[in-house]
């Protein structure tokens, strides 16, 4: 995996290391923007918790570089289904 951190996200002071390496994991996973990844999914690839990746995704929301959205829909055998988007902005 190859991932590119952008110079105006390293200079944030506010924003841990680990948030910033993350950003760019979502990018490099993104398709037009939208990354479909879960906490699960992060926190394998880091070697953390998903609790941790949730932090992360926080100080990265706090500082509007991504945005977090819940889709909510009922698939064809009537089961309700959630799925979350990371936008990056």
């Amino acid at each position: 995996m190859y991932c590119v951190v952008p110079k105006k996200l390293i200079k944030q002071r506010n924003i841990t290391a680990n948030a910033k390496l993350l950003y760019s994991v979502i990018v490099q996973q993104s398709s037009e923007n939208e990354c479909l990844r879960t906490n699960l999914w992060f926190a394998e690839i880091f070697g953390v918790k998903k609790l941790t990746v949730a932090k992360w995704l926080k100080e990265l929301e706090n500082a509007e570089y991504i945005k977090r959205e819940l889709i909510r829909y009922c698939d064809d055998d009537g089961r309700f289904i959630t799925r979350r988007i990371i936008n990056v902005n």
